[in-house]
């Protein structure tokens, strides 16, 4: 049975929540911490230290290449509601990055971008939460899930990442 891995880190600890598909039910292993720094308060562990941490306790709990979904903490994106007039559902995203440009503050090109409809339709103006990761953020994400052996599928902020990992039909690819 393939597992699921929610990942999510800060300077002190590693956070891993694992579960599995069983009987028609999502089923949550114990959830596993990693500290990050040693009980004298050494420095926080690199990228390639990080990896190695994720990688080794996923071995030694017997996971291997679980679909993985990365928390990302509110430290590091930039979070703005914006509104946009009434539109089609599918002219938003591009309505929302030409907008974003304007409302973030440093928000480029490079940027990982994209928002939640909060309430709006074509004849109702739009209000949307938006979120920004900064490309090194998402650079040492990605970095550190490669060095563990990990394909990340998705990522979420840290408060909407469990429950997006619950909604989702661990079945489907």
């Amino acid at each position: 049975m393939r597992h699921l891995l929610a990942l999510d880190w800060d300077t002190h600890e590693v956070r891993l929540a694992i579960a599995q598909r069983r009987s028609g039910r999502l089923v949550l292993d114990p959830a596993v911490t990693i500290p990050r720094t040693s009980s004298a308060g050494a420095a926080t562990q690199t990228s390639a230290q990080l990896a190695t941490s994720v990688a080794d306790t996923l071995a030694g709990l017997g996971v291997s290449h679980p679909r993985t979904l990365v928390a990302v903490g509110r430290a590091n994106v930039e979070l703005k509601f914006m509104s946009l007039p009434p539109a089609p559902p599918q002219d938003l995203p591009e309505m929302a990055r030409f907008q974003a440009q304007k409302d973030f503050n440093a928000l480029t090109e490079d940027w990982a971008f994209d928002f939640l409809p909060l309430k709006g339709s074509s004849e109702e103006a739009h209000e949307l939460l938006a979120a920004a990761i900064a490309p090194e953020v998402m650079t040492q994400m990605l970095d550190v899930c490669r060095s563990a052996g990990l394909k990340p599928r998705h990522a979420g902020l840290r408060p909407c990442a469990a429950a997006s990992l619950l909604l989702r039909d661990p079945n489907a690819e």
